[in-house]
């Protein structure tokens, strides 16, 4: 079963995660904590899949209420997968879009892209560098690493962020190597379910350092559970005018 063999790698790809990439986990959610700590809102941007990172940070049930989610419309698939991936290969388009957001010095800008190969990708981390933001970057080493870099400086994103975070994902992302594939000859992506994994992870990590400075952490509560709703309007009210999609 091609199905209980995917799972199973996926088990031993998650436990590589873990015993290579815990230390960059809890430095994430350290200088996440400290940020928000501060009054700070986290913003997260990712084209094409990767964009799903945004989404599940944002307006997450147990998740944190200060999240900024950077979606551009014609970088995600509804406008199009083929102008998509060409977009987010056009230099000087990263600053055009974060022109649009309210980012401020000392914050975090986290980018997701299994590749980090792209200019979109590779130009919002320096963009966000250039704003005087701390970035973390969630990317493929084994991706980038076999592929050119897109970008007119030669560089990936990994080369640039402040902290990477390795997913840890094959070539290609796909997992589960079997005969007469095309491509990689593998099927079944891994690294929207990683990425979740690790983002999730740094969550939890945040939120335990928030309690340790003494400070309640802005969490979301389902809002399907009684007083969920008026408690996240509460705490929403406290960032409205920072988070572009509310």
């Amino acid at each position: 079963m091609w199905a209980k063999e995917y799972i199973e790698e996926l088990f031993e790809l998650e436990k590589k995660i873990l015993d290579s990439q815990m230390e960059k986990i809890v430095k994430a959610g350290e200088m996440i904590a400290k940020s928000i700590a501060k009054g700070g809102v986290l913003h997260v941007f990712g084209t094409g899949h990767s964009h799903m990172f945004s989404e599940e940070l944002f307006a997450r049930a147990g998740g944190l209420i200060p999240v900024n989610a950077i979606l551009e419309p014609s970088l995600m698939f509804q406008d199009g997968v083929f102008k998509c991936s060409f977009l987010e290969r056009i230099p000087e388009y990263a600053a055009v879009i974060l022109d649009r957001y309210d980012v401020r010095k000392g914050e975090i800008m986290m980018i997701f892209s299994l590749s980090g190969r792209n200019a979109v990708p590779i130009e919002m981390c320096l963009e966000a560098k250039n704003r005087g933001l701390y970035t973390i970057a969630i990317t493929s080493l084994n991706h980038a690493k076999a592929s050119p870099s897109r970008h007119f400086s030669g560089k990936y994103l990994y080369e640039i962020a402040d902290l990477v975070i390795d997913n840890c994902s094959k070539v290609g992302d796909a997992l589960l190597e079997k005969k007469g594939l095309p491509g990689t000859g593998r099927v079944g992506a891994t690294s929207t379910i990683t990425g979740s994994m690790i983002l999730q992870s740094i969550v939890v990590e945040a939120v335990e350092k928030l309690i340790q400075y003494g400070k309640e952490p802005p969490l979301m509560v389902c809002p399907n559970i009684e007083g969920g709703d008026e408690h996240n309007r509460k705490v929403f009210s406290k960032y409205k005018n920072r988070l572009k999609h509310l």
